[in-house]
């Protein structure tokens, strides 16, 4: 019996290195969803796009990122980049950053796009209502972030 207990502290103490002995969870770990809406929207109007990175692990996660965004948002129309109006509009430098996600904590950004398209550069920029039709907004993070797509429709 003396051998009974002490292979019962052996497994125990295997148990509790192989758990200390685990990969620390990464970004690749956390669960990406992104949610537009509404999904349709007349000219000069404007949608939310949601990105949230939950931390489903007992670990904290950071993300490394640059500029003022985890997300980087692009609109595109029929697979072309259309210049679509974004925001936050907020001044950035690609300095390096980092964002903690708690673990079974979850971080959202949110972003806008507002249905009008800059039809011209600084110093003159104006604005034009962009075609009806079907776009897509595309959030693209670095990786081991994925990059994901939802569509909207502009409505005449």
């Amino acid at each position: 019996m003396p051998y009974r207990g002490a292979a019962l502290a052996c497994l125990l103490v295997a148990a509790l290195l192989a758990q200390g002995c685990a990969d620390p969870a990464g970004p690749a770990d956390l669960l990406v969803s992104f949610v537009v809406g509404p999904t349709s929207v007349a000219a000069g109007d404007s949608l939310e796009a949601v990105v949230t990175f939950r931390n489903p692990t007992r670990d904290t996660v950071t993300i490394d990122y640059g500029g003022c965004m985890i997300a980087h948002l692009t609109v595109l129309r029929e697979g072309t980049e259309v210049n679509m109006q974004l925001g936050p509009h907020l001044i950035c430098t690609d300095i390096p950053r980092h964002r903690h996600v708690l673990p079974r904590d979850s971080v959202r950004e949110v972003h806008y796009v507002l249905a009008l398209l800059q039809a011209s550069e600084f110093p003159f920029p104006y604005v034009v209502p962009p075609p009806p039709g079907s776009y897509t907004v595309r959030a693209e993070m670095l990786p081991p972030l994925p990059v994901i797509e939802r569509e909207f429709t502009v409505v005449p």
